[in-house]
């Protein structure tokens, strides 16, 4: 199939990696699928295998070089399929396409979940092109189907998928990571990860951690992630709070690491602790990783989470529930382990990298029931 993935944006983060990799596999997989991004980004940047298309966007809405560059694009391409991952870049795609005279079907990805309304004329006239909408959870759908001029028929669910080959509790050395951190083998070690950013909880993480060392003295924990631009502040108050006299020398902020299945591997439970999370695909990876997970009650989590079952929920922005939730899994090894191990039997059933692969072939092939 000839296949035209598009994202425009700046950014690095989960929603760019997604695009990459699903590139990559759709290549695997023997499609033909170009990869259209903006020049200099993150994501043209970190594209080695093979050699994006750029664009250069000048404005957001009425930007006509744009328009036309994609256009010429189109119609040079004959795409069938043109899959968008950012909203913005509609008001560019929708119209290209219109000039390009070409037959392909468009989708966009929701990853956001935003919650802006858009059932204006303008938006009306865009999102009517779509042939399909995916979201990436039934909180996401719901949200969509509240805000944006969708019938209910053409949006699809799909779950993101997890690598279960490359995500395994059994491939990795979990003390080579652990001495590399000088963490004992013995000590029980909790970790978060995600960019280093107020709505991702490492504060409230933090403040919990403080209540649970005075039970189990013997814990570390670790921060994994990047400091998010215009956050420099927040860290630094991360930063003094793990200087606590109950945390000192306890906490160890990794920044940036690529290595996530390993640094999986040392962990004992993984905490999500954000404010609301579309997805959570960070937990789906411990899961699949077979970790004792505490994820916030928010968002897409509660799609992934059965509380008890294979995790615990915890409201968002309350560091003494998540406290007590930590308690409970480390004073309970028994807990914990029935836990991850329906962590680990819930991603193979729901949240496989080959599933979500077929769901998308499906929307692909104008199938998406």
């Amino acid at each position: 199939m000839n296949i035209l993935q598009v994202c425009l944006s700046y950014g690095w983060g989960g929603l760019e990696m997604y695009v990459l990799e699903l590139t990559k596999l759709l290549r695997k997989k023997g499609h033909n699928v170009n990869l259209l991004t903006a020049v200099n980004s993150s994501l043209n940047q970190k594209a080695e295998d093979f050699t994006p298309l750029c664009l250069k966007p000048r404005m957001k809405y009425l930007d006509l070089l744009g328009i036309w560059r994609i256009r010429d694009i189109i119609h040079d391409l004959k795409p069938e399929v043109i899959h968008l991952h950012c909203a913005g870049d509609l008001w560019l795609v929708v119209p290209a396409v219109d000039k390009s005279r070409q037959n392909t079907r468009l989708i966009f990805t929701d990853h956001m979940a935003s919650v802006y309304p858009k059932k204006d004329l303008l938006h009306r006239l865009l999102y009517g092109k779509l042939k399909w909408a995916i979201v990436t959870t039934e909180e996401g759908r719901k949200k969509m189907l509240a805000s944006c001029p969708i019938p209910p028929e053409r949006i699809k669910t799909i779950y993101y998928g997890i690598d279960l080959d490359k995500f395994h509790p059994e491939i990795y050395d979990r003390e080579k990571i652990r001495s590399e951190l000088n963490l004992s083998p013995e000590t029980v070690v909790i970790g978060i990860i995600g960019r280093i950013d107020p709505q991702k909880g490492q504060k409230e993480f933090l403040l919990a951690t403080r209540e649970v060392v005075k039970d189990f003295p013997g814990s570390n924990f670790l921060v994994i992630g990047p400091v998010e631009k215009g956050y420099e502040d927040y860290e630094k108050e991360l930063r003094k709070i793990a200087t606590d006299t109950l945390l000192n020398g306890k906490v160890i902020f990794t920044g940036f690491r690529g290595d996530i299945p390993e640094i999986l591997s040392a962990i004992d439970i993984f905490v999500l602790a954000s404010h609301c999370e579309a997805f959570g695909l960070v937990l789906v990876e411990a899961m699949a990783m077979g970790k004792a997970v505490i994820g916030t009650n928010a968002g897409g989590v509660p799609e992934i989470i059965e509380h008890n079952k294979n995790g615990l929920l915890v409201p968002p922005e309350d560091w003494r529930s998540l406290a007590e939730a930590l308690r409970r899994l480390v004073s309970d090894q028994n807990l914990s382990l029935v836990l991850s191990q329906n962590a680990r039997k819930t991603v193979e059933e729901k949240f496989s990298l080959d599933k979500h692969l077929y769901e998308i072939e499906k929307v692909y092939e104008n199938n998406g029931q």
